[in-house]
């Protein structure tokens, strides 16, 4: 539940849920984990670190090594070691390489490098996988926009707002595209108000 609520950017909630499943039991793995993963969030890296490094006897993905690897991945990327953070994302995926959570933190390192090219492949390639939802359309809009795929990006962004009309980033990110067209500079303020 904690890490429902940290992709739901509810912090709050998120700390409070993982802080009582680590009082439950330190030792457990997951737990700690969420803990880590909500201290990144909140931008304590260093908190994290004490959660997230108690993963690193972990083997396999029965045992939660990929969440190991994932965690290491998103403090070196919080680092801004991208290197570190690309090895660690690329092991997470490759020991559960359907894990749609791996590959968005795989792609949030690209994006958050500047590699929009890279992150639309990634995202590409779990959609044909998966389908599309809501997030991932969205995901996906971003990297066209940056790439300047326009008209995918609007594509992307129409799909997220088909699946979830309340979707903020999505209506932001919509308006945005609208404006640069001054045809549409009337749709922009409708999605932008």
């Amino acid at each position: 539940l904690a890490l429902v609520a940290v992709s739901q950017d509810d912090l709050e909630s998120a700390e409070t849920l993982a802080r009582q499943a680590v009082d439950k039991d330190k030792k457990l793995w997951m737990a700690n984990f969420a803990m880590g993963r909500v201290l990144l969030a909140r931008g304590d890296v260093d908190g994290a670190y004490e959660y997230l490094e108690k993963g690193k006897k972990t083997e396999s993905r029965a045992d939660g090594r990929d969440l190991f690897e994932e965690g290491m991945g998103l403090l070196a990327l919080a680092e801004r070691d991208v290197e570190g953070a690309e090895t660690n994302l690329i092991r997470a995926r490759a020991l559960a390489p359907n894990t749609v959570e791996h590959v968005m933190s795989l792609a949030a390192m690209y994006e958050a490098t500047g590699q929009w090219g890279q992150a639309a492949t990634v995202l590409e390639a779990m959609a044909e996988k998966i389908g599309k939802s809501p997030v991932l359309s969205y995901r996906l809009g971003r990297a066209y926009e940056n790439l300047r795929r326009w008209n995918d990006a609007a594509r992307e962004y129409q799909a997220t707002l088909q699946a979830d009309s309340t979707y903020a980033p999505a209506l932001a990110a919509l308006g945005h595209l609208y404006l640069l067209d001054t045809s549409k500079t009337p749709y922009a303020i409708n999605l932008l108000s």
